[in-house]
Order: C-alpha cells, then structure tokens, then sequence
C-alpha cells in the first residue's frame, strides 16, 4: 500500500500519527505533504516530505493544485489520507476527481464539528468534491456520531480515531523549568486555561467570570494563569489579581507540573486535545464535557466535569475544593487518574485502526471504480 499523508501543519500528535503509519507492515511507502515549516527536523526522519505553502488555502488554490496533482504522478498512491483543515481537504478532493485519479482511495480525519458540514452536507459550497471521500474518521465519538447522521454516507466508512499522544514529546517539553511563582503563600489552588480567549467557544469568559464571582477571602485563595491571545476586553480583568495573562507560549507544557488543574470551559469541541496533553502529563481537568471531552474525563477520577457550564457551577467547585482541608490528596488522586487515562491516547493504539480504515476505503473505492 502506497500513500500520501497530507496535513496543514504537522505537530506531536500528526507525527505520532505518521510514525505509527510507516509501521505498518502493509505500508510500503508513504509520503508526507505538508503546508509550513514547523517540526521539520522530525520530519526528516521520513524519507520522502513534501512541502505546499498553499494546499490547505482557498485563495491561491490553482497552483497548490497542480504541485499535489504533481506528488501524486510522482508517486501513484493508492490513498490520500488527509488530516484537519476543511480547505485543504477541498484542494485535495479537486485534484482527486479528475479521472486519472480513479482508483485512488480519499480518507479524511477531522476534528472540528463545526467544519464537518464541507464534507456531506447537500448546502455546501464544496458538495461537489467532498461527497468523493471514501472513508471518514473523526476525533471523537461526538464527531463520529455528527458524521453518522449527516446525508450521503452511504457506501462511507466512518469511525473513530483518538489521536495519539506522544508522551516522550511532550516529557521532554516539560523538563524546561516553568519560572512560574503563586503571588502569595495563601493561594492553595492553581488553574490554568490553554487556549484563546478572544473565541467565545472556548468559554474564558465563563471561567473569568467565576473568579470574579467569588468573595475576596477566597479570591486570594486562587490562582488562574492564561495562556492564549487575551480577551478584547483584558480591561475587564486587569484588576483581578486571581487572573494572570501569560501570553502565548510556543511551549506551554513546561508549565503543567505547577498546575492544580487544566480548565476547558468550553462551549464546543471537537476533542479537546489539550486536555489529553494535559493527561499525559499528569494534569488533571476541570471541564463542561462538552464534544469528546466525556470520552475521557471522568468525574472525581481525573478532574470534574461541570454539565451546565455556568460560572456559577464553576464558582461553586472553587469554593468546594478551597473549603476541603485534603485539597492536596484530592489534586494527587485525580493526577493519578489522568495519567492512567493517558494510555487512552497511546499512539501504539493507531496502526490497526488506520489499518482497519484504509483497507476499507480501498474496498469502497474499487467497488465505485467498477462501476464508473
């Protein structure tokens, strides 16, 4: 089996993915594509890499087109196995139905929800190329069961891959020292919220808003640290000292162990990967459980998930937490369960779903090629 992975920026997790791939004993050769520059030298641990700028944009498509179209003369996969990014995957199908390209089997792994209708929604601008995928997976049970009720999956494969983790990646991003101090010998308890804050789906509002809920005995008990692109409204919390804006962090990892908890207001999602880092690094979460944030956080075994998602259940598990004289050993139990859920996303765990998912896409594809 020859194939062509293609993804619009290759991180640990898209790695452990293609690293896992070139294990398998039915891959004889596979070739990475992928739109930047980041992680290039782990990249070039594959022998053959592929770089187009343009592949995952809309505008300046028609020459992303012909250097894909160009790959896949050069090296006549007999799948195309894409990762994320809902225009990328435009570019890539455009290319794959021209007729030269019949026989070569379309597999997509998505992770956002709230693109997912490029795929087999009838209304969408991209219908006539994204009804060609021959095989879908998605991050989560949500996003599996999101693609299940949409129409036009008929003769699709469809099913759910948990990414992997890459737990050495992210032990040695942690051994970096954090740097990072509490403000006061009275705080007991360490938040922190990865992500933007500008994204409303990502809920930082709700968890500000908590803080500032609280009475000032108790805010003084409580720390919350921000890592992300601030809020427009940074004013609004500025006289919080609760609240610390960090900025963004190319390597927020190195800051996990002096951490409490990871907290994932958010509103929607697709996985919620940053809570799987945090996993691996023994950091447990406090959630809404939204999307597949349920696959994996458990209440009271590897954090909390709080089901209305209203900064007056958050609020409500501060003070919870603050008021229990064994805060400590609670924190220490839910690191335990965090880092035995890791193995949820233990990359080793890929190769036979990928396996599964490939040799049922080419049995799809040949069916429809007979038959065109």
């Amino acid at each position: 089996m020859k194939i062509v992975y293609a993804c619009k920026d290759f991180d640990h997790i898209e790695l452990a993915q293609a690293e896992e791939l070139s294990k398998l004993p039915d891959v004889e050769k596979i070739c990475i594509v992928t739109c930047t520059d980041s992680f290039t030298s782990e990249l070039s641990k594959f022998a053959l890499v592929e770089t187009i700028p343009n592949l995952n944009k809309r505008r300046f498509h028609k020459e992303s087109r012909k250097q894909f179209e160009a790959v896949l003369d050069k090296y006549k996969p007999d799948l195309v196995y894409s990762v994320h990014g809902s225009s990328l995957i435009t570019n890539i199908i455009s290319v794959l139905k021209k007729p030269k390209f019949k026989d070569i089997a379309k597999v997509s792994y998505r992770g956002v929800i709230g693109n997912l209708h490029y795929l087999f929604n009838p209304e969408s601008l991209f219908t006539h190329n994204s009804r060609r995928v021959d095989a879908c997976l998605g991050t989560s049970e949500a996003v599996a069961s999101y693609l299940k009720k949409q129409r036009f999956i008929k003769d699709k494969y469809i099913d759910v891959l948990y990414p992997g983790v890459s737990q050495n990646f992210l032990n040695s991003m942690a051994e970096v020292p954090t740097g990072l101090k509490t403000r006061s010998d009275k705080v007991r308890l360490k938040l922190c919220f990865l992500g933007s804050m500008r994204r409303k789906i990502k809920g930082f509002d709700i968890l500000a808003d908590s803080i500032l809920a609280l009475p000032k005995e108790e805010q003084d008990k409580i720390q919350l640290y921000c890592m992300g692109d601030a809020p427009k409204n940074i004013d609004t919390y500025k006289s919080c000292q609760s609240i610390v804006f960090l900025g963004f962090d190319s390597n927020p990892w190195k800051h996990f162990s002096f951490f409490d908890y990871l907290v994932m207001p958010s509103r929607l999602e697709g996985l919620g990967r940053a809570g799987a880092e945090a996993m691996a690094l023994g950091l447990p979460v406090i959630t809404s459980g939204v999307g597949g944030i349920k696959d994996y956080i458990f209440n009271d075994l590897n954090g909390f998930i709080v089901r209305s998602n209203k900064p007056d259940d958050y609020k409500s598990i501060w003070q919870k937490l603050l008021a229990d004289s064994d805060l400590p050993n609670i924190q220490k139990s839910h690191a335990k369960g965090a880092l035995k859920k890791a193995a949820f996303f233990a990359p080793e765990k890929i190769a036979a779903k990928l396996l599964e998912t490939f040799n049922e896409a080419l049995k799809i594809r040949a069916r429809k090629s007979k038959a065109l």
